[in-house]
């Protein structure tokens, strides 16, 4: 059925694809599509249908409409803290958190950013530890927008705490190594990540989070 788990899944895939192409208005028709059957179907805060929000909220984030986006992360969120309110490791809704962290920093909107980058890295270094790599990108995340409000001091703090000049080294590295290793590749790109003395920036939405 159009709500089951492997076609939320290949609606999804569908959609990105479209998007890859540049079929914008069809990749955004199948996915609205989808979450108005899980609707229907499932209900408002079912996780089938909250997963398809998330989908059609990163397809919306990818094409840069950050504003219809916000919407959507935030109900996923809403709808995480109410499902996952007993359990010991609230991942999606510490995804869900991170998602709607990013969405707010993309928008320049970091006092509202900060208190959920706050309790998303305090839930991933207690879920997960202070080394594993979700944990060191949710510090990265916290230190940006720390820094894009002007607390450069605990901004520095993190960084230090968290090794994350030592991670960025180890990141352009990697990149390094790959270019070099690709016959004709074009020379390394700088660093992904903006320094700490740079304005603030913030990674990637998280999509997936094991608590194994």
């Amino acid at each position: 059925g159009s709500t089951h788990p492997t076609t939320v899944s290949y609606v999804n895939e569908q959609a990105r694809t479209l998007l890859d192409l540049g079929k914008n208005v069809d990749a955004e028709r199948i996915q609205k599509d989808c979450l108005s059957s899980c609707r229907a179907a499932l209900g408002d805060s079912h996780p089938e249908t909250l997963i398809c929000m998330t989908h059609l909220a990163g397809l919306l984030r990818a094409q840069n409409k950050l504003s219809d986006a916000e919407p959507f992360a935030r109900e996923v969120l809403a709808g995480w803290r109410v499902l996952e309110a007993k359990e010991k490791v609230q991942r999606n809704t510490l995804t869900s958190i991170n998602i709607l962290a990013e969405l707010l920093h993309a928008q320049q909107k970091d006092k509202e950013a900060l208190p959920l980058c706050r309790e998303v890295h305090k839930g991933f270094v207690a879920a997960l530890g202070p080394d594993h790599p979700i944990t060191l990108s949710a510090s990265e995340n916290l230190a940006g927008v720390l820094q894009s409000l002007g607390y450069k001091s605990e901004a520095e703090g993190i960084a230090k705490e968290f090794k994350l000049e030592e991670r960025r080294a180890q990141m352009q590295s990697m990149k390094q190594q790959r270019a070099t290793q690709l016959p004709g590749a074009p020379p390394p790109m700088p660093p992904a990540l903006t320094p700490l003395h740079g304005s603030g920036t913030i990674e990637c939405p998280i999509e997936e989070v094991s608590d194994e």
